[in-house]
């Protein structure tokens, strides 16, 4: 599992991980959380589960890694692969176009179960818990920047251009849909 140091989550989680929830057989990498302001493209069909919320295949670009549950067997792929990762390994993962992503069956919780502390509305946000970060976030995202070349930078860029491309593409066969937070409680 892989978890973000500011996350909210919801108590639907704690079901998952101490397995009375079953997730997907044939899942590598099951992302849990959402941005809550990313369109993505999911599966028609769905897994449903007995605690309110879905498990479907992820068919688009879905920004970020906040939290989310990876197999041993994709664990191990990914590590044989390391040379494929030219770009940030929560966009590789999670972008089905990209040479990894394509090795890798995604799913998706619908709702999610956690979201980053700064993807709340700012009603729902604790002061304390997002203290901080957004001047780590600005520092690290510059010190990245330097340490790329022009040429790096450009085929980056083509990259992403190209996945958005491909994001709008995969519109055509699933509608494009927010992924909202936490579980309705009954």
């Amino acid at each position: 599992m892989v978890l973000e140091d500011d996350l909210v989550v919801d108590p639907a989680l704690a079901r998952v991980l101490n397995g009375s929830c079953p997730i997907p057989e044939d899942a590598d990498l099951v992302k849990l959380d959402s941005g809550q302001h990313s369109l993505v493209a999911l599966s028609r069909r769905s897994m449903a589960t007995p605690d309110g919320f879905a498990w479907h295949r992820l068919r688009s670009l879905h920004y970020g890694g906040a939290a989310y549950l990876i197999s041993r067997p994709a664990a191990r792929k990914l590590m044989e692969s390391i040379a494929l990762f030219d770009m940030p390994v929560d966009d590789a993962l999670f972008t089905p176009g990209h040479r990894v992503g394509r090795m890798l069956r995604v799913w998706q919780a619908v709702p999610a179960l956690a979201i980053q502390h700064l993807n709340l509305p700012p009603e729902r946000q604790v002061p304390e818990l997002g203290e901080g970060m957004n001047g780590l976030r600005a520092e690290e995202r510059a010190r990245s920047l330097r340490k790329r070349s022009a040429r790096d930078v450009v085929l980056y860029s083509w990259r992403l251009l190209r996945n958005h491309v491909l994001i709008r593409f995969f519109y055509l066969y699933a509608p494009p849909r927010v992924i909202p937070f936490g579980v309705p409680r009954r």
